[in-house]
């Protein structure tokens, strides 16, 4: 039977570790990366958005709404720069986020 925390747990938490079956909790190493240097291509035709431009540990779940409110400042900064500014725009959503 697995060891119970002290008293200074709550039961709910001291009755979750005693029913919790042996060997069934994965341990998984939480690893970080750094931050990219750039996120923009040197023209800033291009940039990263979500997981791929912030970093997070894997397991945070953070990576797919990253990538939604980078779309929504992205496409925000281009409609206000326009066509003629595209480069200008990109590198302000960059500022942004």
């Amino acid at each position: 039977m697995a060891k119970v925390p002290g008293p200074k747990w709550a039961p709910i938490f001291q009755d979750l570790v005693r029913l919790t079956p042996p060997k069934t909790i994965i341990n998984f190493e939480l690893l970080w990366r750094n931050p990219q240097p750039s996120w923009t291509s040197p023209g800033a035709r291009v940039v990263q958005i979500g997981d791929s431009a912030h970093s997070y540990l894997p397991a945070s779940g953070n990576g797919a709404t990253q990538a939604i409110e980078d779309a929504i400042s992205l496409a925000s900064c281009l409609q206000i720069g326009g066509k003629e500014n595209i480069p200008q725009s990109v590198r302000a959503h960059v500022r942004f986020r």
